[in-house]
């Protein structure tokens, strides 16, 4: 069910907890990340952690693309570890970056953004959302 924009659709733990092959197998096929709070604690590089969950969904069958309000300097660094798309400067939670995000992992409307719609952020207490696009 879509409800308001800005809250989630679904709260869980973390974002590496995420059953990400049901999502594929109802066919989604982009997930959207935060970097900071999400992935990693503020202002950390990716760890192992992150780069083995991007892999996994690669294995999966995925697109991703990292979505931030950052600058650049820290986005593609972080990007380039876990090998993904990403989007700086990105105005969230304006739509306009979830929409660019999208069409540059050639996704459909169906999409998870996590964290934050197939965007997963983390949200409150360090637990990760769920939008469904």
């Amino acid at each position: 069910m879509m409800g308001n924009a800005f809250y989630p659709d679904e709260w869980l733990d973390s974002a590496y907890d995420i059953p990400y092959e049901q999502f594929y197998q109802k066919g989604m096929r982009g997930i959207i990340f935060d970097i900071d709070n999400t992935l990693v604690p503020h202002g950390a590089p990716a760890d192992e952690r992150a780069v083995q969950l991007f892999e996994r969904l690669r294995a999966i069958g995925f697109h991703t693309c990292l979505l931030s309000n950052n600058k650049e300097a820290r986005v593609a660094p972080f990007a380039g570890q876990v090998g993904s798309d990403y989007i700086y400067k990105g105005r969230k939670p304006k739509r306009s970056g979830y929409r660019q995000a999208m069409r540059r992992m050639g996704s459909a409307r169906r999409c998870l953004s996590g964290i934050s719609s197939l965007r997963m952020c983390t949200g409150r207490g360090g637990q990760a959302s769920i939008r469904f696009l």
